[in-house]
């Protein structure tokens, strides 16, 4: 038999080349030799998939893996193929990404070219936020298949391919400010020749409202979220996808406050050019009137928020619990309640416990950011006098960025102060000063 076998004959050695592929005891030489005798058994697709399972997986060993391509695309193609539009995207090693995008282009096979494309948006090699530098093997092999040129073959994408995460992926390669991308005119045309994908399509439908559109795949999917909602009746400047859960609010409740009372409010605050809460004087040149109106709502609602003592008793506790957890940093979202007009301090899991300096925001709280969230926050609550360490490091500087979220870093200055500072997607951070434990 010549299909991949979970084993064979009670605790006998492996021996069939399907058998010894997929067992690690084999040692790398024997399991590629075996891809080289093995052959697709007609009658078990499924131990075919499972062998395409093992190209997919950054935990096998590369020349294995780059001998099951060749395998596949030889015996299995259409096997191959089917599976690189899901597999592909979670492929981190460059090498292997590069042997499967030229074998694509070498073969013509155009239904990957959304695979390539997604692939293509995401970070290659250690990063983890943003577009790898330098000519990537993904486009050389969607600019052979489409016969067009890079930015053509994107815009295609977005507009033609039914997968949300195809056309989020050309959205997020579009807008590197090097390709001239323009926005705005793209969804007025999208109104005439509706998008093929549901995110295109809500793409477009916001354009207009929207001062800052979204800028890559996560943004966009945060943004389906409100695919069916009503739009604004007014605009606001400087409105982006992470103040839509506000404006919500604020379509019940309306503006709390006009805006010389919100500038007043925040003019009590601090910028800090730098990571440090030790800065009591404004850093030359701040003005809260220069940030828009939309982010000095969103302010004065977190300071609000902060003023209510249900939230404030959340925090410490929830900070309590990370200062005695060593495997990772706590954290989560001041997310609106659905039973009230409110916000609440809803702590959610780190993704990850890597150590006790990281908090891996898990995909639960980003999607429940970008459908009911104000602000995202996490702890620096290593110790309790920790002043040296408030204010977001550069990882958490990447992140606001990345996700476009309003950020907050709560740092412990004493056992009863908590110091909160914010941090904008542009970079901004601003000192909010502290809460004290309740």
């Amino acid at each position: 038999m010549t299909g991949l076998l979970a084993g064979v004959g009670g605790c006998a050695a492996p021996t069939t080349p399907g058998a010894q592929i997929i067992d690690p005891a084999a040692g790398v030489q024997r399991r590629v030799q075996a891809v080289a005798d093995w052959r697709p058994d007609p009658n078990d697709d499924a131990a075919t998939r499972r062998l395409a399972r093992t190209l997919w997986s950054d935990r096998e060993p590369r020349a294995l893996r780059l001998a099951v391509l060749d395998a596949l695309a030889t015996h299995a193609p259409q096997t191959l193929w089917r599976s690189a539009r899901r597999g592909l995207a979670g492929v981190g090693d460059p090498q292997v990404i590069a042997a499967v995008a030229q074998r694509a282009a070498d073969d013509d096979v155009r239904s990957v070219v959304g695979a390539l494309v997604r692939r293509w948006a995401r970070p290659a090699g250690e990063a983890v936020f943003g577009l790898a530098p330098g000519p990537r093997a993904e486009a050389a092999a969607v600019v052979r298949l489409t016969g067009q040129s890079e930015h053509d073959a994107l815009r295609a994408v977005l507009q033609n391919d039914p997968w949300d995460a195809n056309a989020a992926a050309a959205w997020t390669l579009l807008n590197d400010p090097a390709r001239g991308f323009d926005a705005r005119q793209w969804a007025a045309n999208a109104a005439r020749s509706v998008p093929a994908s549901e995110a295109a399509q809500t793409l477009a439908r916001w354009a207009p409202v929207l001062d800052v559109m979204p800028t890559n795949s996560e943004q966009v999917r945060g943004l389906k979220a409100w695919s069916a909602a009503p739009l604004p009746e007014t605009e606001a400047a400087g409105t982006a996808i992470r103040h839509l859960p506000l404006l919500a609010v604020l379509r019940q409740t309306g503006p709390r406050r006009t805006r010389p009372s919100i500038i007043r409010r925040l003019a009590g605050t601090t910028h800090v050019p730098r990571r440090s809460d030790r800065t009591s004087d404004h850093s030359p040149g701040f003005d809260p009137a220069a940030l828009s109106s939309m982010d000095r709502q969103a302010l004065h609602e977190t300071l609000d928020a902060f003023a209510t003592p249900a939230v404030v008793a959340a925090l410490f506790e929830q900070a309590d619990a990370d200062q005695a957890d060593p495997t990772t940093e706590h954290g989560g979202g001041l997310l609106r309640d659905p039973l009230a007009v409110a916000w609440r301090a809803a702590p959610y899991p780190s993704a990850k416990r890597r150590n006790d300096l990281t908090y891996v925001t898990p995909p639960a709280l980003i999607e429940a950011m970008y459908h009911r969230g104000l602000a995202h926050y996490h702890f620096h609550a290593q110790r309790h006098r920790h002043a040296d360490y408030a204010g977001p490091g550069p990882g958490d500087l990447d992140f606001a960025a990345h996700s476009g979220l309003l950020c907050l870093t709560l740092t412990f200055i004493d056992s009863n102060h908590l110091n909160v500072d914010a941090t904008l997607p542009d970079g901004t951070v601003i000192d909010l000063g502290c809460i004290r434990r309740p």
